[in-house]
């Protein structure tokens, strides 16, 4: 990954004080992102759910779990406002219990 622009970085932080934003934390793998290289792998949590209080006061039971993927070094986050609690399952640095079907 090339160099982080320093002006980005500040404004989305300046964004997120500024709003309240919290982190939802999560359920699940515990990286979001993989560089997939051999030799120099990288993995990281770059994505996050965030929300104000009164979202959370909305819907106090939600979760963001982090499911599988295997078309993209992102793994996609489901936020769950219902309050289910899948059981989780550890197969490989992404996963989840949820399946899609292409249709």
């Amino acid at each position: 990954m090339g160099q982080r622009n320093r002006h980005q970085i500040d404004a989305f932080r300046s964004a997120v004080n500024d709003y309240g934003l919290v982190d939802l934390g999560y359920v699940g793998a515990k990286f979001t992102w993989c560089n997939n290289r051999q030799g120099g792998l990288v993995r990281e949590r770059l994505d996050r759910g965030l929300a104000t209080a009164a979202w959370m006061g909305a819907f106090p039971n939600a979760t963001v779990f982090h499911l599988v993927c295997t078309t993209s070094n992102h793994v996609p986050l489901l936020v769950d406002i219902l309050g289910n609690k899948p059981i989780p399952h550890n197969r490989g640095w992404g996963s989840s219990i949820y399946h899609f079907e292409a249709m």
